[in-house]
């Protein structure tokens, strides 16, 4: 009943939007003309910081899986609010709860082969629009595979944890001197079973498509279009890397291969770390979330200064997050005032970057805003010197 109430409110919200946006289409393209440097300002912003909230989430949802813990109350609580950003559609809309017999490979299965689905259903449209209308599969005004790319940019990490999930296994002592293992992410599932070894089977072969296909994938097709990444003139550049521009407008034009260190280090700090016991987990992810701030720090590499402060921020806060898992991991579970102190540093941190966020995008506001002023200005003293030109002749 919740799935089915959340279903038809989600439609009816879309339904609503879609035919206000067809009646004002005129207005709304003029307002965003406009304003498009500041949105695409905006735009940049928050997604690097729904990136970062991605990973802090990540990081303690790999870690619970490996019998470690998680981030200390109250700032469970606020991740726990904000865990629709993880993009878990079986979560949100407790498809478990819809299925009988709902299991691991349920979820599996449904979270990949949708994603799967989704993107041959826009490659083939894309191919059907190319056969018809003629053009390229990638360049030109390719609005289809754009937002299949920005869909998978999304949901990669989210897919990633789901399938390396199945990896994990726990053993357990049936007290007579023998042992059974089960599936971690579901206690239900024998490693011995016939449903394990499918999920095991299906599972390695998503590992190829997802986290290793991907970032692959991705690779390949800003490697294709280098040159036109490197000779642009703005940050979005032509119609010709309209499909690939949700990669490189962060980025400098010779620095586009950012985007997949990116997607590499949101992986390295999620699924990859499930092959790892807790303990490996922190050092790993630590070293690895150093390396990343170090680097960044060293070379830049995006198109703004704002940009370049506001990633350095975030991996501070990833380091911060890191150090505190390892703190909780190591106090005992009745000093309840070292808890809450460390819930209240990443509390600190958290709004602290949510902050920064605010501050570089209105200080990059009020330096469009004087810009325009003195624009105004010099125009307006120009056709004053005009007329006191023409009144003296």
């Amino acid at each position: 009943q919740e799935f089915n109430a959340a279903a038809i409110l989600l439609v009816t919200v879309v339904a609503a939007l879609v035919l206000q946006v067809a009646r004002k289409r005129k207005s709304i393209e003029a307002w965003y003309k406009k304003h498009s440097v500041n949105l695409l300002i905006l735009n940049n912003h928050g997604n690097m910081l729904f990136v970062n909230t991605q990973i802090v989430i990540n990081l303690s949802t790999v870690h619970a899986v490996q019998g470690g813990s998680e981030y200390p109350e109250p700032f469970l609580s606020i991740i726990r609010a904000v865990d629709v950003l993880a993009m878990d559609f079986f979560e949100i809309f407790h498809m478990g709860c819809n299925i009988d017999g709902s299991d691991f490979s349920h979820k599996l299965v449904f979270s990949t082969l949708v994603v799967i689905g989704a993107c041959l259903t826009a490659i083939a449209a894309r191919g059907a629009c190319v056969a018809w209308w003629g053009g390229k599969m990638v360049a030109g005004d390719n609005g289809i595979l754009k937002f299949m790319l920005m869909g998978l940019f999304i949901l990669i990490p989210t897919l990633s944890t789901i399938i390396c999930s199945a990896f994990p296994t726990s053993e357990f002592d049936n007290g007579d001197g023998t042992r059974d293992t089960f599936l971690t992410a579901d206690l239900l599932i024998n490693v011995d079973s016939d449903k394990y070894k499918f999920i095991f089977g299906y599972a390695v072969a998503m590992v190829i498509v997802f986290p290793v296909g991907a970032p692959l994938g991705l690779y390949l097709l800003l490697w294709s279009r280098r040159d036109a990444i490197e000779s642009r003139h703005s940050r979005k550049g032509g119609k010709d890397l309209k499909a690939v521009q949700f990669f490189t407008r962060l980025y400098d034009r010779h620095s586009w291969h950012l985007a997949v260190v990116d997607m590499c280090r949101r992986l390295m700090l999620g699924c990859m770390l499930l092959a790892l016991d807790k303990s490996w987990q922190i050092l790993t992810a630590l070293f690895m979330s150093m390396s990343f701030l170090v680097t960044h720090r060293e070379t830049g590499g995006y198109w703004d200064s704002a940009s370049d402060i506001l990633q350095y921020a975030g991996q501070v806060q990833i380091v911060v997050c890191i150090m505190c898992l390892a703190f909780t991991n190591t106090v005992s579970v009745k000093m309840a005032t070292n808890q809450s102190n460390v819930a209240w540093i990443l509390i600190l941190a958290f709004v602290g970057v949510i902050s920064l966020t605010v501050y570089l995008y209105v200080s990059h506001l009020r330096a469009r805003w004087k810009k325009a002023k003195v624009r105004t200005m010099r125009i307006a003293l120009a056709q004053s010197r005009r007329h006191a030109l023409n009144a003296t002749e």
